[in-house]
């Protein structure tokens, strides 16, 4: 589409506990260079299911 994304096409949320979901909703996940997820907008997801979730 031509956009810049935040987020590799191949990204999928994990299934995570709720601290996992904390630390990656402030701080993100280096190991795999994403962002933190409250940066993370529905243009940076690639399909309709994504930007659901």
């Amino acid at each position: 589409d031509g956009k810049f994304h935040r987020l590799p096409k191949e990204f999928e949320f994990l299934s995570i506990d709720p601290l996992g979901a904390w630390i990656l909703w402030w701080f993100g996940d280096a190991r795999r260079d994403y962002p933190p997820y409250k940066a993370i907008s529905s243009d940076d997801l690639d399909t309709p299911k994504k930007k659901a979730t």
